[in-house]
């Protein structure tokens, strides 16, 4: 199970390497990452991160 520093990292990595556009890019970076999950827990854990996401990135681009 990874921890949250590393999840975060991930994170980290994948908006740097989007940052001409942060939307598509991302998201795309952050949904790849998250299928590769392995345990249910986790994959819960970023279900909520991607859905709490997706509402401020629909709320700012929008």
């Amino acid at each position: 199970m990874k921890s949250p520093t590393q999840i975060i990292n991930r994170e980290l990595k994948a908006k740097k390497k989007c940052q001409g556009n942060p939307t598509k890019k991302y998201f795309k970076e952050l949904i790849d990452y998250y299928i590769n999950i392995k345990t249910l827990n986790e994959f819960c854990f970023a279900f909520l991160k991607i859905k709490i996401t997706a509402k401020i990135a629909i709320f700012y681009f929008f």
